[in-house]
């Protein structure tokens, strides 16, 4: 403890405060002291944890057979399982909102395209298929398969499938956004802008604006195909949309030009 005292200032410790400290110190080593079990009493055990199993009853059987080799090799031993409990499906679907929220026939093997399956979801209908190739001003997109439409802090894809490739060359079909809510939230929001009213509630989306100036006989979302490009932090979003929309140039070629009244 005197070495100690000496060695804490060098550290940036005050001597006032060892000082005051020493006798609690020294008073905690002789409780300890007196508390300690005497060294002539080891604890001879070994404890294994493992997950609960049918057969543990066999695997114990089978210890207590070798009970004279385990104690030529590790001396006079107690050897115990501690079973951990397993878990339970109930447990995996309440936490899994992903998983509770899909239809058994939904489960489909192979590539994913982004669908949470979930019933009533209107997003997932319009999703880019897991095979489609998408491009945008000619240069390829990918999406992030492993998310889907219950994903938050994300990048999107939305591209009016009527204007894209068409023979004109306008290219005006691509929109990037974020969203830093659900993604089928955030498309919902956008579905509510489609109306024609007084209100002119439709000037509050791009996309909505791009359907009610290019396909005004036919105004809704449906024209649109949709995509999550990438999941990245909240603090990340606008970053990583402008960087989004400047390498395809949609602020230009793209629905990321038109000026949307908040």
């Amino acid at each position: 403890m005197t070495e100690l005292k000496n060695d804490f200032p060098k550290s940036g410790h005050f001597h006032g405060v060892l000082e005051d400290t020493e006798p609690k110190a020294a008073l905690r080593a002789i409780e300890n002291e007196l508390y300690t079990e005497p060294e002539a009493t080891p604890n001879n055990k070994l404890v294994f944890s493992v997950k609960f199993f049918q057969e543990i009853d066999q695997l114990k059987r089978l210890v207590h057979s070798v009970r004279d080799d385990i104690i030529h090799m590790a001396g006079d031993v107690q050897i115990t399982f501690a079973l951990r409990k397993q878990a339970s499906i109930g447990n995996t679907v309440v936490r899994n909102r992903r998983l509770s929220d899909t239809p058994l026939d939904g489960l489909q093997d192979g590539p994913c395209n982004q669908s949470c399956k979930g019933r009533g979801c209107k997003s997932c209908p319009q999703l880019f298929g897991a095979e489609e190739q998408i491009m945008v001003n000619g240069q390829e997109l990918q999406l992030d398969l492993s998310l889907t439409c219950k994903d938050k802090n994300i990048l999107y894809i939305a591209q009016c499938q009527t204007c894209h490739g068409s023979v004109d060359g306008s290219m005006e079909d691509t929109y990037f956004g974020q969203s830093a809510t659900a993604f089928h939230v955030r498309m919902n929001g956008h579905r509510s802008k489609f109306k024609i009213n007084s209100d002119l509630v439709y000037e509050k989306s791009a996309l909505a604006i791009h359907c009610f100036t290019k396909h005004h006989s036919d105004f809704n979302m449906g024209h649109f195909k949709l995509g999550i490009v990438k999941k990245v932090r909240p603090i990340d979003l606008d970053r990583e949309e402008n960087k989004l929309i400047t390498k395809f140039r949609t602020n230009i070629w793209g629905l990321n030009r038109i000026v949307v009244i908040r």
